[in-house]
């Protein structure tokens, strides 16, 4: 258990900064116009990676007893009650698939061409409460002792403090749905492991991905 405690850790402290510093490396790296379609498509990405995560982990839940490496045949059929899958398998595919990932993503530069006239040409939308002239103070930022006097500053924002509020219900939201929806359908539907993990996956592509893509495009 606390190895696994540890490794959620270790995997919340390297997927915060995609939601966070991510997104706003691709704002600042394309036009203004065509910035909600790159987030967007960066948004459904991290909608539908859990989405195949649920699909393939429910084939491998349902087709592959967890000590298959070590047996020949399982010692139960799938739809015992005792019935552990093989779900160990997608976490050292991920483990792997990571370390390929962070080969080209630690390629990236400061910057990417282009993106000091996009900030030049973009036009400020913050709200007006003092803050952009709090942050473009000479050596603001470069001190920790600046931090509490942003956090006030971005208190004061109403703008911000709603869509963080937002943001904050959608997150909490999905987190229940993706941790026990397919728990829910499992013992509701009396279905299997295996297939409760793909429909729940299955119903989750629209919403997830479609919807990300298509707010993008709309807006």
């Amino acid at each position: 258990m606390y190895i696994i405690l540890v490794g959620q850790l270790l995997m919340g402290s390297g997927v915060t900064p995609f939601y966070t510093l991510g997104l706003a490396y691709i704002e600042d790296s394309v036009s203004k116009r065509s910035a909600s379609i790159y987030l967007g498509i960066a948004n459904a990405a991290s909608a539908l990676g859990p989405v195949i995560g649920f699909i393939a982990g429910g084939v491998i839940l349902s087709d592959y007893y967890v000590d298959f490496d070590k047996v020949s045949e399982p010692p139960l059929p799938n739809y015992d009650p005792r019935w552990v899958g093989a779900w160990w398998v997608f976490l050292l595919a991920a483990m792997e698939f990571t370390w390929l990932l962070a080969v080209p993503m630690s390629g990236f530069p400061k910057q990417l061409p282009g993106t000091a006239k996009n900030r030049k040409n973009r036009v400020s939308e913050v709200h007006q409460n003092g803050g952009a002239q709090i942050a473009n103070k000479d050596g603001f930022g470069s001190s920790y002792e600046d931090l509490p006097r942003a956090i006030v500053t971005l208190l004061k924002n109403p703008t911000y403090v709603i869509i963080t509020v937002c943001g904050c219900l959608q997150s909490l939201l999905i987190a229940g749905t993706a941790a026990f929806f397919a728990k829910y359908i499992e013992n509701a539907f009396r279905m299997s492991v295996g297939d409760a993990a793909v429909l729940s996956g299955a119903v989750s592509v629209p919403a997830g991905a479609v919807g990300n893509i298509l707010g993008g495009l709309l807006i």
